[in-house]
């Protein structure tokens, strides 16, 4: 049985989607995409730490637990493509199989890096890992997520009932750095708009809400980018054993992005919204969305942030031949 990872390796998250071709997937989660620098001990074997390019790391909740300044924040271009070939890696680990093939996703601001991109990951998890890979694909973050709609719509797990050759709509995937934003005309994607903007993704909430702590509490600490994430996805922070609740501090900021986003996207794309049937987000930051009661805008019911990942494993089944 050939079996297909698709990754959608994010600055935010590492999205995860596996299972045997030809069948809808098995497993799904994700983790923080973050590394943390370890030291290591004569006196300690950690099997939790990864050996990689002559440094030691932490993945995940783990490099969290670290002193800040040991933290990598994943949040550049080239913090991404040096560590996603560990994060893959990681993947492999945790699902304790190694898939014949893997699709990846990579923001449309950076695709002309794609041929470096996928030649890193295989290079090292079948060269220096030995792992018996077949075939690494990388395609456009919001292009698997288009796949994704065509096959589930706004409502994963459940196929589409509704599947429509004439639609016509504008994607946006809501990503920790990123915005992708692809354009869909009779229910194939447009060379008409395909964009990728960086900067303007949750990070933007993540830098308010770190300056409003600041602002706010006399903690003596700073925060990495990837801890306030953390503090963004829990609404909490600790400090040594002190919780400070800032659900409401959150709240606030969730707004002032949502107001910004939309208004970007109307003085960006106002003529081509005027022609479509409707906007569809997905993506983690498209949860901010989900209250909002208009026909025109469709989220997601669940598992928005793996519409990517979902659709990278849907590509992966085009690429069986010779496996």
């Amino acid at each position: 049985m050939i079996k297909i990872l698709g990754c959608d390796p994010g600055y935010g998250d590492v999205k995860v989607v596996y299972g045997p071709y030809n069948k809808d997937p098995n497993k799904m989660f994700k983790f923080n995409s973050v590394v943390g620098k370890v030291d290591l001990s004569q006196y300690v074997n950690d099997p939790r730490v990864y050996q990689y390019r002559g440094g030691s790391y932490y993945i995940g909740n783990l490099a969290l637990a670290l002193e800040s300044s040991k933290i990598i924040d994943i949040i550049a271009y080239d913090k991404l493509e040096t560590f996603s070939p560990l994060f893959i890696k990681y993947v492999i680990d945790q699902i304790k199989e190694v898939p014949d093939i893997i699709v990846c996703g990579l923001s449309i601001a950076q695709i002309a890096n794609s041929g470096h991109y996928k030649d890193l990951i295989y290079d090292y998890l079948v060269s220096d890992c030995k792992l018996p890979v077949k075939k690494v694909a990388i395609i456009p973050q919001g292009i698997g997520g288009k796949l994704c709609f065509d096959k589930y719509g706004i409502n994963f797990p459940q196929h589409n009932e509704s599947f429509s050759d004439y639609n016509n709509y504008v994607g946006i995937d809501v990503g920790f750095n990123t915005l992708d934003i692809f354009q869909v005309i009779e229910n194939k994607t447009s060379s008409n708009l395909i964009k990728g903007l960086e900067n303007q993704g949750l990070v933007k909430i993540v830098l308010k809400l770190l300056k409003a702590i600041a602002e706010t509490y006399s903690t003596n600490s700073s925060f990495t980018l990837k801890e306030g994430k953390n503090i963004l996805d829990n609404g909490h922070f600790r400090i040594r054993g002190n919780e400070f609740n800032v659900t409401k501090l959150v709240d606030s900021i969730k707004k002032e992005y949502l107001s910004e986003l939309t208004a970007l996207v109307e003085d960006q794309f106002g003529e081509i919204l005027n022609k479509m049937d409707f906007i569809r987000l997905f993506g983690g930051g498209s949860y901010i969305f989900k209250d909002i009661k208009d026909p025109f805008i469709q989220v997601p019911a669940s598992r928005s942030e793996y519409y990517n990942a979902i659709g990278n494993f849907l590509y992966g089944h085009n690429l069986t031949a010779n496996i």
